[in-house]
């Protein structure tokens, strides 16, 4: 049995795969929130790919001693009573697979559960949830996973996904991928603005240069998750924009109005995953008694927005903050 921790966007696409490829699964939400998804006979992903299930069993109780996995796909700030929940209940030896954007919750996980391996699953594609039950699929279904997850890498590849190997360093790549997504939630910008605007060029490759500086002073492995080498990738976002946008509009299935969902966080007041992702590269910085002035400015002004009326700036106004001519 996979028992999903959350029945969001993303829990519920992995879980139509695994449907498909004829595994058991069991959603765990919050307390009183089973009335949400009593409703809904089947779960219907649309999208991309149609699939079409009943419903599976939903509960704020599950047993564990039947789970041969257990996915972990809530918000961050959720995680602490995640664990809580789990803690006693969670036999050794069942694998936990966080779905979860950073890699802070990596080595957390790890060290609340050390007798149950921790694979990490690096998510690639956008999804959204209009209706309990019924995820849209709004990219392609591409996914990495953790070496030690072969097992289930295969379930996913036999049902349909884009699966691949991972690890943390792939985990890693893609937060460095997601530390742009400040820069459009605070200037209100599309993913076409961020990759095809000078300006807000200017500001993603000053950040993502930050961060790899910082990574490769840890001695931090990371594999950026793109058909090609984070070398070339900024390669091509310095000189060939247009081409940059082309490859991100087909691969991501993206549209002209399409933007960050931390923006989406910032217009629904919402407390968003800056800390997860800008926010590790100025801890990583800090332990190594150094700066890292960009990702930092970026992580304040984010905090800022937390829980407060939208107020978004100009890039140019960003990027004059940023110290940036």
């Amino acid at each position: 049995m996979n028992v999903f921790i959350g029945a969001g966007a993303v829990t519920t696409v992995l879980a139509s795969y695994l449907l498909s490829s004829g595994e058991s699964v069991v959603f765990s939400v919050r307390p009183g929130r089973e009335k949400y998804y009593g409703a809904p006979n089947r779960l219907v992903m649309s999208g991309n790919q149609n699939l079409s299930h009943p419903t599976p069993p939903v509960t704020s109780n599950p047993d564990y001693t039947q789970a041969t996995r257990v996915f972990i796909g809530c918000k961050h700030q959720h995680l602490p009573g995640i664990i809580n929940q789990l803690a006693g209940k969670l036999p050794k030896g069942i694998p936990l697979l966080p779905c979860l954007n950073g890699v802070s919750h990596i080595e957390l996980l790890q060290r609340e559960f050390p007798n149950n391996p921790v694979c990490p699953i690096t998510v690639m594609f956008n999804a959204q949830l209009p209706a309990p039950m019924a995820p849209v699929l709004t990219t392609s279904p591409l996914i990495f996973i953790d070496a030690e997850a072969s097992q289930l890498l295969n379930l996913f590849k036999s049902a349909g996904m884009l699966a691949h190997q991972g690890s943390v360093a792939t985990a890693w790549g893609k937060l460095i991928l997601n530390l742009n997504n400040a820069i459009g939630a605070l200037t209100q910008s599309t993913f076409k603005d961020l990759l095809l605007s000078p300006p807000h060029r200017q500001a993603a490759l000053a950040t993502f240069d930050e961060a790899t500086a910082v990574l490769n002073a840890a001695h931090i492995e990371f594999d950026v998750p793109t058909p090609v080498s984070w070398r070339m990738q900024r390669f091509i976002l310095r000189y060939l924009p247009k081409l940059a946008w082309q490859i991100a509009k087909k691969r991501n299935q993206l549209s002209d109005q399409s933007y960050p969902s931390m923006l989406a966080d910032i217009n629904s007041r919402n407390t968003t995953e800056v800390a997860q992702l800008n926010g590790e590269i100025v801890r990583q910085a800090e332990k190594l008694g150094i700066t890292a002035p960009i990702n930092k400015k970026l992580h304040e002004l984010v905090t800022l927005q937390h829980g407060e009326p939208a107020k978004f700036i100009t890039i140019q106004q960003l990027n004059r903050q940023l110290g940036l001519r």
